[in-house]
């Protein structure tokens, strides 16, 4: 039997405030040096603060899988974002052992202390910051069905009321990392954070099944976005489609898109990801 899709959780399709609805989980470990002359390497956690309203991500260090260490995230999340309403998270031992920490605080069985988190190294934090910045900069929805309009909604807009932006840097993709100071080297990994989320979110906006079930053509005007691989950090290629074009099979493999500043190429429409409509 194939039983009817339920509907999505109310914390999905209200609209609240950012992270009122947040979902927890933790991102595998990532091994940082610490020290200049002799340096060590510890294993550190990342914790990954989901927005069901709005899609929205925050990242925070974590220097273990305590509950102390993640009673000081969790405090640093919501000095940061605002204390949410709900959290949604599985059943590991530090979110357990978090969980009965508030529980007791509220209920004042004790006085409660003072959890000291250990300080990170801060160019994990500037990385994690910018890869933030990454994973909320992408494209939701048009903000309007214009199609001269090319600005879309992204999770950004519900925190800092605009798009994310970034600070122009060079290109060191193709710059082995041992050549590059630390400053630089931060940069790398966040350039190669973004080479490899973007193509893997806009993966993810083309259904697997395409090749084996036709679908209706992609309506001119629609907004999507187009897949280039030397785009910069934080920029989304945004198109228009002017016009299609179908073969002799009437499947459209070649689509004419309009860029914002009004010049129009043909691409391939593997190339295309049409943005969900407003």
């Amino acid at each position: 039997m194939q039983p009817l899709m339920g509907q999505l959780p109310a914390a999905r399709v209200t609209a609240n405030r950012p992270f009122t609805h947040t979902g927890i989980d933790f991102a595998d470990p990532i091994m940082i040096k610490v020290g200049i002359r002799k340096s060590t390497l510890i294993k550190t956690y990342v914790s990954v603060f989901l927005c069901l309203s709005t899609k929205a991500v925050h990242l925070e260090p974590v220097s273990d899988l305590s509950a102390d260490a993640f009673m000081a995230c969790l405090r640093r999340f919501i000095s940061r974002r605002g204390l949410p309403s709900h959290i949604w998270y599985d059943n590991t031992t530090n979110f357990v052992g978090t969980r009965r920490e508030i529980i007791k605080y509220y209920a004042k069985q004790r006085s409660g202390r003072t959890v000291y988190d250990e300080l990170l190294d801060e160019e994990l934090c500037t990385v994690l910051a910018q890869v933030e910045a990454c994973l909320n900069s992408r494209p939701l929805t048009p903000l309007s069905s214009d199609p001269c309009d090319f600005n879309v909604l992204t999770p950004s807009h519900f925190l800092i009321g605009g798009p994310a932006q970034v600070i122009p840097e060079p290109d060191l993709l193709n710059i082995p990392a041992n050549r590059l100071r630390k400053c630089s080297l931060m940069q790398k990994t966040m350039q190669d954070f973004w080479c490899r989320w973007r193509m893997e979110y806009l993966s993810s906006l083309q259904v697997k099944n395409k090749w084996l079930k036709d679908k209706k053509p992609i309506p001119i005007g629609s907004l999507a976005i187009l897949k280039e691989d030397n785009a910069p950090s934080l920029k989304w290629p945004m198109v228009r489609i002017e016009a299609v074009h179908p073969k002799r099979d009437k499947i459209v493999r070649v689509v004419t898109v309009r860029l914002a500043n009004g010049n129009q190429l043909k691409r391939p429409a593997v190339k295309i990801c049409p943005l969900p409509d407003c």
